[in-house]
């Protein structure tokens, strides 16, 4: 991660960005065929409907299964795929639900409207999910396609806000108030599939931002987050999408917040190492994506690179019992009952 030179950015970045603009488009509607940028796309739809877009699609959280280094597997990847009539949906979590609701009211134009067609607030008569009323109140929201919403968390998502209007560097780069939560298609011609993906905000033409609320602002977590959440794949695909619809692509800057009782965010630009590491997953996972397609064979997990059938410890813990034995063995042949042991081996080996 790299600190960001704001006035440096900005001002070397609308140089190079001058007369390289792709216009951006209404969605008509209909399934989306086409390259390009749309406006006022569903989210619900982006997410749940594979006829959306008229051939198969692919975006970050999805392309995400097919990778070891994500605990996936080509057969992980198909048994999600919206495309497999057969699949299963990804099971959300606590952290995930927040997440999507601290998008939906922190970003600059998304409206109350929107935040209620795709939420609802936990009423105040349930203060957890313990009693069976809470419950079915819960799951009648989530098979209406909403997630619930508790009133702390709407507490929190208030004071993140705040903490964002607090914050220069947000100020200075316009981050909340650019163009939000767009949909990004472009179509990979040589596998034939299509990649999509919406960057939280575009600040301007090549320059993306992707907030995050994290549980920490330490350094080390959030490298780990950078790997563990995909946000590597996420930057690296958005720069290969911007390659294949000829628009520049500039930098991706990280907007993290702190879910805390005292707020708290930081800025970063993700280093360019991470993005090209990305990039070159995105289009590995694309020729492979198609590979499995045509073959029709979807490989499971491979636990070893070189495809051995044997499995043991690793080196560390055979060497950690090895040294428990030998501390065990020095302790009984040293005791009486040791002795004893040896004695009685010795009678037997004479007779």
């Amino acid at each position: 991660m790299l600190l960001l030179n704001f006035s440096l950015m900005l001002t070397v970045g609308s140089q190079c960005l001058r007369g390289n603009v792709m216009q951006e488009r209404v969605w008509d509607g209909f399934p989306v065929h086409e390259n390009g940028i749309y406006q006022n796309v569903p989210i619900g739809r982006y997410h749940n409907d594979p006829k959306l877009f008229t051939l198969p699609s692919v975006s970050k959280s999805i392309m995400k299964l097919l990778f070891k280094q994500h605990g996936g597997s080509p057969k992980k990847f198909w048994g999600h795929w919206k495309q497999n009539p057969k699949s299963k949906p990804i099971q959300s979590t606590k952290p995930l639900e927040f997440g999507k609701a601290a998008h939906a009211l922190l970003l600059g134009d998304v409206t109350g409207e929107e935040f209620l067609q795709n939420f609802e607030l936990r009423p105040e008569e349930f203060k957890n999910y313990t009693t069976k009323a809470a419950r079915d109140w819960r799951e009648g929201v989530l098979e209406s396609g909403r997630s619930p919403v508790t009133p702390d968390d709407l507490e929190m998502i208030v004071d993140m806000s705040e903490e964002l209007g607090r914050n220069p560097e947000v100020a200075q780069l316009n981050m909340l108030d650019g163009r939000t939560e767009r949909t990004m298609v472009a179509i990979h011609e040589p596998t034939g599939l299509m990649l999509r993906t919406r960057p939280d905000v575009t600040i301007r033409d090549g320059l993306y931002s992707d907030l995050k609320t994290t549980a920490s602002l330490e350094e080390g977590f959030l490298r780990r987050q950078i790997k563990d959440t995909g946000i590597y794949l996420q930057a690296g695909k958005i720069r290969l999408m911007c390659e294949i619809l000829g628009i520049p692509f500039e930098a991706f800057v990280l907007v993290f917040v702190l879910k805390d009782d005292i707020c708290d965010s930081a800025v970063l630009r993700l280093e360019d190492n991470d993005i090209e590491q990305g990039y070159e997953l995105a289009l590995e996972g694309l020729f492979l994506i198609r590979s499995c397609l045509e073959n029709n064979h979807w490989p499971g997990a491979e636990p070893f690179n070189a495809g051995g059938t044997c499995v043991g410890m690793n080196d560390w813990a055979s060497r950690q019992i090895d040294t428990e034995i030998k501390t065990l063995r020095a302790l009984r042949v040293g005791s009486p009952l040791g002795v004893a042991a040896n004695d009685t081996a010795k009678l037997e080996g004479i007779a």
